[in-house]
């Protein structure tokens, strides 16, 4: 899948106030996905953890509490997301009057998130394509049975 067909498809899924208008949203959104990602981490790590180096410069426990301390704060963020969506918060769009230069940094951001997103992807031996992929496929089934609003993995 080319990543701007991802774009296009992600759009038609999405199910938010304002879209179009509302970076807040998806930069919620985005905080709260990695938290969930960390979350899952820190039960492979503590589950696994007899595979860790011993030898590490930071001890299992210490990483784990950092991860799980990420991951509360992006759940956190998820809340406030699901807040704006589902419930109404209104929380006043300051994106209106972003700079050029503004817009350039937000950007530069976001080419860094895509960096990560591809090395983490090479990590797991996956292409990018086939998340993308798979990735649309969860959302137009929830899309198509009704639960895109919901809050489960497995809905």
């Amino acid at each position: 899948m080319e990543i701007n067909e991802y774009q296009k498809l992600a759009k038609n899924t999405a199910l938010y106030p304002n879209i179009g208008n509302n970076l807040i949203y998806p930069v919620l959104g985005l905080a709260g996905e990695v938290g969930e990602l960390q979350e899952k981490l820190v039960a492979m790590i503590e589950t696994n953890y007899r595979l860790l180096d011993s030898k590490s410069d930071i001890p299992p426990l210490v990483m784990t509490e950092i991860l799980r301390a990420n991951a509360q704060l992006g759940l956190a963020q998820n809340r406030m997301k699901k807040l704006i969506r589902d419930h109404g918060v209104i929380i006043k769009d300051y994106f209106n009057a972003i700079t050029p230069e503004q817009k350039q940094q937000l950007i530069d951001e976001l080419g860094d998130i895509g960096w990560y997103w591809a090395l983490c992807s090479d990590e797991l031996k996956t292409l990018l394509s086939d998340i993308a992929e798979r990735n649309i496929q969860k959302l137009a089934d929830r899309k198509r049975r009704n639960v895109i609003k919901g809050s489960s993995d497995y809905r």
